[in-house]
């Protein structure tokens, strides 16, 4: 009887303890959510920064590099990528990390192309966006658009096959919204539960195997 309490008690202290380095991010898996609907972006991500591309300057802290020469023009970004790994990337960068990007995608121009993917690249990770192609040749200004679990601050398009993807992009958006930290109270509690747990029923089963002597 004895055995079997501690080994239940055990086992609830390992399972505290796994629930509080899941709520600390020590075991975490990255989570991204893909949106076709700007209104359920915008209402899952909150407060967000939209570039217009009225102008041929981005808003402060937005940068972007295209190798084969992409820029604004007409109110809108326009560009070309080609294969991920070969010259034709463009790559998006944030002064600050961010959590969620998209805009209004046109894949029409020269025709339809290879369809486009993306990459995203963080302070501490590199990950992919779930499925392929990220955003299909036929888009004509539809919106696309990610929300992650986990910060980035480098978006690298390139093109989902071989051959070359021509697309212009309009109103991109992003946020720096940061998910809430879980509460300190919470974590010292999931803790105590464990601890209290064992050393308390291992306290018992000692004063109990002391009045049976």
């Amino acid at each position: 009887m004895e055995k079997t309490s501690t080994t239940k008690h055990s086992a609830i202290l390992v399972i505290s303890i796994f629930i509080t380095l899941l709520y600390t991010g020590q075991v975490s898996a990255v989570v991204i959510s893909v949106f076709t609907d700007r209104t359920l972006w915008e209402s899952a991500v909150g407060s967000f920064t939209t570039e217009t591309f009225d102008d041929s300057l981005l808003n402060s802290g937005l940068n972007v590099y295209s190798q084969s020469g992409g820029g604004v023009r007409g109110g809108l970004f326009n560009d070309v990528v080609f294969e991920g790994g070969f010259v034709g990337d463009t790559i998006w960068s944030f002064s600050s990390p961010i959590l969620a990007f998209g805009g209004n995608w046109d894949l029409g121009p020269n025709s339809a192309g290879t369809a486009l993917e993306f990459g995203l690249h963080g302070p501490s990770d590199t990950f992919g966006v779930p499925g392929r192609p990220d955003i299909i040749n036929t888009y004509t200004g539809e919106f696309w658009g990610i929300l992650a679990d986990t910060p980035f601050d480098t978006v690298q398009i390139f093109s989902a096959g071989l051959g070359s993807e021509h697309y212009s992009l309009d109103n991109l958006v992003y946020s720096k919204t940061q998910i809430p930290e879980p509460n300190s109270l919470l974590l010292l509690i999931l803790g105590l539960i464990g601890f209290v747990s064992f050393g308390g029923t291992a306290s018992k089963e000692k004063a109990k195997s002391i009045l049976l002597r």
